[in-house]
C-alpha cells in the first residue's frame, strides 16, 4: 500500500508540475478553487481505474500463481476484489491531496510571467 501511495504521489505531483502554467491559466481566467481540486481529482481517479482495471485483469491471469498463498480466501473472491479495490481508490485520493494543495498555491501571475 505504501509503494502504491508513493507511485500515485510522485505521478500526480510530476502532472500538476507539469500543468503549473495550465492551472495558473485557468486560474486567470477565472478557474475557482473547486475547478482546480476537480481537474486533478479526476485525473486521479482515471488513473486509478486504469490501474485497477490493469490490476485486476492480472489477478485474473496469473490467480494461479498465489493461490497457495492465500489463506481462507478464494483467488477469486469478489468482496475481496471489491474492498481492496475501495481501498486504493481511497489511498490514491489522500495521496493526491498535496499536488492538490500545491496546484491551488500557485500564483497565476508569477507562473505566466515564468513561461
Amino acid at each position: 500500500m505504501l509503494l502504491a501511495a508513493v507511485g500515485i504521489y510522485g505521478l500526480i505531483t510530476d502532472s500538476v508540475q507539469r500543468r503549473t502554467h495550465e492551472i495558473a491559466l485557468r486560474v486567470a481566467l477565472g478557474a475557482g478553487r473547486s475547478q482546480v481540486v476537480r481537474l486533478i481529482l479526476s485525473e486521479t481517479l482515471q488513473l486509478s481505474a486504469l490501474g485497477l482495471v490493469l490490476g485486476a485483469g492480472a489477478v485474473v491471469l496469473l490467480r494461479h500463481l498465489v493461490e497457495h498463498l492465500l489463506w481462507g480466501v478464494s483467488s477469486m473472491d469478489p468482496a475481496t476484489f471489491a474492498s481492496v479495490s475501495i481501498l486504493l481508490a481511497l489511498l490514491a485520493l489522500a495521496a493526491s491531496t498535496i499536488p492538490v494543495q500545491r496546484a491551488l498555491a500557485v500564483d497565476p501571475a508569477s507562473a505566466l510571467r515564468d513561461e
